[in-house]
């Protein structure tokens, strides 16, 4: 449906597609999906009458305004998706909805038990089922008690993603029957899924009246057959136009629209699928997705539908999805029915006053076609082209209406006699009493959309591949900007197109490129968004910005169901209900344990803001419990946990039943900024022992953060290297909006080199660049190290530091007119790394070195010190005898006894710092060992520096070196 928000997004990257690369523009006609040469087999439930009775979940009729709310949106709605059905929770208790409590019969080849799920007053349901695994062998049949004889399935595992909710087919009629079957010799108990939603329509995609359910209905369209039955072109692209039904992939809302099945070049039968971006654009989505065939009139005018109508279960792989253009490209997972046809395209750009033929479900309706003229180029909103104008010749002859969204509009091709996709509907003001201006829609541009998805339908035999690195950036709140690198062959072309507005980018190429993009500051909650280059996907997400308000939980108080939180539970059973006497606020809460000798796990994922200097965890509990005393039995843990490895990081706090209360208690704070810049699971697991059960009830879950000093930004104060190019890297530290960077790497002999940016500002665009510099000076040990002066700096060129996250980064610099860019990474070498913030407080207890260091008075050599767990990894920029630049590294400094960190001193060799490859440097072929070192802190400010180099001792008080403010402290 419209929002002012959708339509900004559009408006402000409708222009992205205009700087797409010109691609050999191609037609291609259709062809029909041939028939399978094998017997039929009619589906049916293992469990007939008689068998073991069905675990029955009923819920009584959904709210009439609620539905009548959804019908009038419809009716106003610019778009043309329909909704058709409405999310309804289980409100039931554990033992009905989860899998635990089926009933087993045996069957033939094994045992199958059944829930009966029914939704009073419902035309047809779609089921969600939380799956969070089935044993090797299980089946899922799916079957509407209004029509028993119509089984889909079966679906085995291989076919749902363990995890999600997997949503049935439409299920005719109010009840629904779930089958589920074990072969023979599988523990039932390995089922773990229950019933976790239903959808409710009000309004069945086969029935003839859908139009008048789901809105207020219009009279003025035209079925197919009235015009196909003398037109065979006509009738051919009937067939490849189909009625889709989906849900968000959230709340169980059942939406209709059209697409349109695309033959490929080559016509290798491949189901791909043209529909709109409005429609569906996230994966999620396109899994619930239905396709509808064949729903025809037999004959102008008549009320019945054909024999041939096949409803598509399986879903759908999102292939490509684009805000600006609002197109949509789908890989059906199932295969289309036998007869129906891949429809002909043509991508080369319409002129105005073409003839234009419209197919569409409108409200779901027998498939319709409406006559038109090509009235130009525009937009709805705006002066810009990005839509094909449709002028329909008048409401005689046919409109759109909600649930034509995606649908195709085609143009006859005289020279091979059939039609071609030309665009799907986007939306517009029409309707059956329309005049004017007003008589007209609007559809996307398939000759702009083209050169994104030509991989797709047009592959030649040398066909394009392509690959991005990275595919994946997180950054800050603040306004920034990216690269990445797009890996092709000659002669394959490329455009970069964004699904959000606050990403931009206008790069294209021919072969392998690099795309450049833009990130928007970001003032709201934290977001993710798109690029798509030749189908490939590069994902952008931006943190919000921290304040001491912000709750960095998606959906802390359950009140959205169970998005944002994954559950499982060894009983089978939903962790998150609805029940507003239970819940502390609002009606959801989640309710973990309550059964015996069970583990129930619910997390979710947060990401500490990087720039936070205090993040602390709280939330509501209440502890009822059949225990008594002061004994724990039954426990509910909460921690911290790794995405990478499920590994735990920190326990935060346990409960037990000894812990039981008469209400709702609000937990204490606990800290969690020891993960700032990271994106964790926050986890809460409960176990029961055998008897005396305990239920730990929680809600209202709350991550707060809290801005550093340094007014909010990210602190890029790190170790940066490349990690396939071990033996360079970049020391950068970050004060205010100036960073001090010095670079370690080798000359054209292979000899040691380091270069300094001591003044790198920040850019409008979020960088920080500034000159680069070589020194020379006074020998290591020289006594006294005279501070050198302007005489000592040579300008060699200039270094800009691009952070694309908190963790990634784009280097570009020159040497002396020599380019160098690089795609850096923070260094990480310990097991949890580690982060910093800018700060205005005293740093003399902190107990992380992580810093550039130097002795007063002695200005021109410097060691920076890397810090991660009990190691050290120090950099020494120093001279040789003869003045001339050296760098000596400590890359293993560890902790001893006395608390001072010491470890053996190299100096290394590697290929020139402009190296393209850059062989990485190996030990002990690179390394030299000069001697030791040893640093004794005497605070967290301050310290005692001791080294040798080839027997020549070295004792420095050194100190943090402090340029600007605020200053980095790490942990």
């Amino acid at each position: 449906m419209k929002t002012t928000r959708w339509m900004v997004r559009l408006l402000v990257s409708i222009a992205v597609l205009a700087g797409a690369p010109q691609v050999l523009a191609l037609s291609v006609d259709s062809a029909t999906m041939p028939a399978v040469a094998k017997a039929v087999r009619v589906e049916a439930l293992k469990l007939g009458a008689g068998a073991r009775k069905a675990s029955v979940l009923a819920l009584e009729a959904a709210d009439p305004a609620e539905i009548e709310a959804v019908r009038q949106a419809n009716s106003a709605s610019f778009h043309k998706k329909l909704q058709i059905g409405i999310g309804r929770d289980i409100v039931a208790t554990k033992g009905q909805a989860g899998s635990a409590a089926l009933q087993w019969t045996a069957v033939a080849g094994g045992l199958a038990a059944q829930w009966e799920v029914s939704s009073s007053g419902a035309h047809a349901l779609r089921v969600g089922l939380a799956v969070r695994g089935l044993p090797a062998g299980a089946e899922l049949r799916f079957a509407g008690r209004k029509d028993l004889g119509t089984v889909y399935g079966p679906f085995r595992p291989g076919d749902i993603a363990a995890g999600e909710t997997y949503w049935s087919p439409v299920l005719e009629g109010d009840a629904a029957i779930v089958e589920v079957f074990v072969p023979t010799g599988t523990a039932t108990s390995e089922v773990a899924m229950s019933v976790a939603r239903l959808s409710h329509l009000f309004a069945s995609p086969s029935d003839p009246a859908i139009e008048s359910l789901a809105k207020a209905s219009q009279s003025c369209e035209v079925d197919l057959i009235c015009r196909s039955a003398s037109d065979a072109a006509l009738a051919s692209t009937g067939k490849s136009v189909a009625k889709m039904t989906f849900s968000d992939g959230q709340g169980g809302g059942t939406y209709l629209c059209t697409g349109t099945l695309l033959n490929t070049t080559n016509s290798s039968f491949t189901p791909y699928f043209y529909s709109a971006n409005h429609c569906m654009s996230t994966q999620a989505s396109a899994s619930t997705l239905t396709t509808h065939w064949f729903y025809d009139r037999t004959s102008c005018g008549s009320g019945s539908a054909g024999s041939g109508y096949t409803q598509l279960p399986g879903g759908a792989t999102l292939l490509y999805a684009n805000a600006a253009a609002d197109s949509l490209l789908l890989r059906l997972n199932a295969s289309p029915p036998a007869g129906a046809v891949f429809s002909g395209w043509d991508a080369n750009t319409l002129s105005s006053g073409t003839a234009l033929t419209a197919v569409h479900h409108p409200a779901g309706d027998f498939k319709k076609v409406s006559l038109a003229t090509m009235g130009g180029f525009g937009s709805p909103f705006d002066s810009s082209t990005g839509f094909i104008i449709s002028s329909w010749n008048s409401t005689a002859t046919g409109v759109t209406e909600g649930g034509s969204s995606g649908s195709g509009i085609f143009t006859f091709n005289s020279g091979s006699g059939q039609y071609q996709l030309r665009g799907g509907l986007y939306g517009g003001p029409s309707s059956c009493t329309a005049s004017g201006a007003s008589l007209r829609d609007y559809y996307s541009r398939f000759d702009q959309v083209f050169p994104a998805i030509s991989q797709y339908l047009a592959p030649t035999s040398g066909a394009c591949s392509y690959s991005l690195s990275p595919t994946s950036v997180t950054v800050g709140a603040g306004a920034t900007s990216g690269t990445l690198t797009v890996t092709t062959t000659s002669g394959c072309a490329w455009s970069a197109t964004s699904n959000a507005s606050w990403i931009s980018s206008s790069s294209s190429g021919n072969g392998s490129g690099t795309v450049s993009y833009s990130v928007a500051s970001n003032s709201g909650a934290a977001r993710t968004g798109t690029l798509t280059i030749a189908g490939q996907s590069f994902t952008v997400s931006q943190q919000a910005p921290v304040t001491s308000s912000t709750n960095l939980v998606s959906n802390p108080g359950f009140e959205t169901g169970t998005a944002g939180w994954s559950q499982s539970a060894t009983g089978g059973y939903p962790i998150i209900y609805q029940d507003a006497s239970v819940a502390r606020a609002g009606s959801w809460y989640a309710w973990l344990g309550g059964y015996d000798s069970g583990t129930d796990t619910l997390y979710s994922s947060v990401t500490i803001p990087a720039d936070a200097t205090q993040a602390s965890l709280r939330f509501w509990y209440y502890v009822a419990t059949q225990e008594s005393g002061s004994t724990a039995y039954d426990r509910m843990t909460v921690w911290i946990a790794s995405q990478a490895t499920g590994a735990r990081l920190a326990t935060l706090t346990t409960l037990s039943n000894a812990d039981r209360t008469s209400g709702w208690v609000q937990s204490g704070s606990f800290d969690v900024s020891a993960f700032r810049g990271q994106t964790v699971w926050l986890v809460f697991t409960a176990t029961t022992d055998s008897s005396n059960v305990t239920n730990f009830f929680v809600d209202d879950v709350s991550i707060t953060a809290t801005a550093s000093g340094g007014g909010g930004t990210a602190n890029y104060t790190a170790l940066w290297l490349t990690p396939s190019e071990a033996g360079w890297g970049l020391n950068v530290v970050h004060q205010g909006d100036i960073l001090f960077a010095t670079l370690f790497t080798y000359d054209s002999s292979g000899r040691d080199l380091w270069l300094s940016m001591s003044s790198g500002t920040k850019q409008p665009n979020g960088s920080y660049a500034g000159t680069l510099y070589r020194t020379t000076g006074p020998a290591f040990n020289a006594v006294p190290f005279t501070s050198i002066g302007p005489s000592n700096y040579t300008t060699v060129g200039t270094m800009t530091l691009n952070f694309t996250s908190a963790t990634t980064a784009t280097l570009t610099y020159s040497v002396n007119g020599l380019p160098v860019v690089k795609n850096i990474v923070k260094y990480v070498y310990g097991a949890t790394g580690y982060n910093c913030v800018g700060t205005t407080a005293s740093r003399d207890s902190s107990t992380n070195y992580q810093d550039l260091w130097l002795t007063d008075n002695e200005a021109g050599w410097g060691v920076n010190v890397t810090h991660q767990d009990n190691t050290l990894f120090a950099t020494l920029f120093t001279y040789d005898a003869s003045g001339r630049d050296m760098w000596l590294v400590m890359s293993g400094g560890t902790r001893q006894p006395d608390g001072s960190y010491l470890g053996d001193l190299y100096r290394t060799t590697g290929p020139a710092f402009n190296a393209v490859p850059f062989t990485p440097i190996t030990f002990p072929a690179n390394y030299t060992t000069v001697g030791t070192m040893r640093f004794t802190f005497t605070s967290g400010t301050t310290g005692v520096m001791s080294y040798t180099v080839n027997g020549a001792p070295v004792t420095k008080l050194i100190r943090r070196f402090v340029f600007s403010s605020p200053v980095p402290i790490c942990s």
